[in-house]
């Protein structure tokens, strides 16, 4: 499956503006292990989407699903997309293995945005290896929280800011 124009522009867009705001060095390892963590808890069937949401959610996340954006009032938004994006992206029966921080900026008013790779072991289904990730974060409550994701796949690509 490519990648949309729109997600590849924001890919490129983040990859040449963040660099230029360097993370924090002491919330690098924070922020990787958040990344990590989610990884992990998404791809975990004893994980229900509630309990994910929870832990890694803001009160009123934005999604971006293709070209729209996914808002919604209601307080169930989160564990509903982590619901539908397990099932379209068979999270669940291909779990993600590994991930990579291609882009990590922090603002120091306690936002920060990351553009992540989420791996799948390299005998997945042909196409269906990497994820690309564009989470939009702020610290509420002295935790870490998703405030935007915008999720895309690029098939066999090696990483997010390329289509090979």
């Amino acid at each position: 499956m490519k990648a949309p124009t729109f997600y590849r522009l924001v890919a490129v867009c983040a990859c040449s503006i963040l660099p230029f705001a360097p993370a924090l060095g002491a919330d690098r390892p924070e922020l990787a292990d958040f990344a990590r963590g989610f990884m992990e808890d998404f791809s975990d069937p004893g994980k229900q989407p509630d309990e994910v949401a929870r832990e890694y959610f803001a009160s009123a996340p934005i999604f971006f699903v293709g070209e729209m954006p996914g808002l919604s009032e209601s307080p169930d938004i989160a564990p509903l997309m982590l619901r539908l994006f397990r099932e379209q992206f068979h999270v669940l029966s291909q779990p993600f293995s590994s991930y990579e921080i291609e882009t990590l900026a922090m603002g120091d008013d306690g936002s920060a945005a990351m553009l992540v790779a989420f791996r799948r072991d390299p005998g997945t289904k042909p196409g269906t290896g990497i994820f690309c990730n564009i989470f939009s974060l702020a610290r509420l409550g002295g935790r870490w929280k998703i405030i935007g994701w915008s999720l895309f796949a690029m098939g066999n690509a090696q990483d997010c800011s390329h289509s090979h």
